[in-house]
């Protein structure tokens, strides 16, 4: 993923009024992470009004995923949101 700069910034600005939800990492009883419940969650949000969300080190449970984790994750929540709200994704770094 490209961070957004320059042309780009007003846009991320003006995207990230309003509701921008943290997205939280959910997981099934055998505690694996449930992909179709995180896509439930992205849908619910934008369904909301969130015109981004947001994945961090905290509340996506990143301090606990392996970095493959991390990646899946995000892929999910990008793929889910299909272009309807922005995703900003933080690795704790």
């Amino acid at each position: 993923m490209t961070p957004v700069t320059g042309t780009c910034a007003p846009e991320l600005r003006a995207a990230l009024t309003g509701p921008c939800p943290s997205i939280h990492t959910p997981f099934d009883r055998d505690g694996a992470i449930d992909f179709e419940a995180l896509r439930r969650e992205v849908d619910f949000d934008i369904q909301a009004g969130a015109k981004s969300l947001i994945l961090t080190w905290g509340d996506s449970l990143f301090s606990v995923l392996t970095e493959a984790e991390i990646a899946d994750v995000t892929k999910v929540v990008v793929e889910q949101a299909r272009g309807r709200a922005k995703v900003v994704a933080a690795d704790g770094s």
